[in-house]
């Protein structure tokens, strides 16, 4: 008699982004089954619904990942939430929904300004002497 070794139990997410990520590759795996299913005829409409429901659950789940916000640099975590409003906007927008691509072009933009503030809200550079850095050069 053979005797089978249990299956090995997926791995229990531990933070909250392993968490936001098991809930995304279980939304792509529906959403997988879903295009599988569906009759050849409706498979194009299926698919752009599916890439709208899988940047939508993106946003979500980066939004909910609030110890990474307000990083330095490349580390902010707003800049990839950007990056997902400017994907879900395209998807909206390659299934004709202009108004959802218009508020998530928006939002985008928010974002990006909330880590980057345009110029005329950028705070002055404070001067480290007396003189400007320029007046440096001048003097030789």
């Amino acid at each position: 008699m053979i005797t089978m070794m249990p299956p090995t139990p997926d791995p229990q997410p531990m933070t909250q982004l392993e968490l936001a990520e098991s809930r995304l590759a279980a939304d792509v795996e529906a959403l997988a089954s879903i295009f599988d299913d569906a009759h050849p005829a409706t498979r194009p409409a299926v698919a752009l619904a599916g890439r709208v429901a899988v940047q939508e659950r993106r946003v979500r789940s980066l939004r909910a990942l609030p110890h990474h916000r307000e990083a330095d640099g490349a580390q902010d975590a707003r800049w990839d939430l950007t990056l997902a409003y400017e994907h879900l906007a395209f998807a909206c927008d390659q299934r004709g929904d202009r108004a959802a691509a218009t508020w998530a072009r928006e939002l985008a933009i928010a974002e990006r300004h909330a880590i980057d503030p345009p110029i005329e809200r950028r705070p002055a550079p404070a001067l480290r002497g007396s003189r400007p850095a320029f007046a440096f050069a001048l003097a030789g």
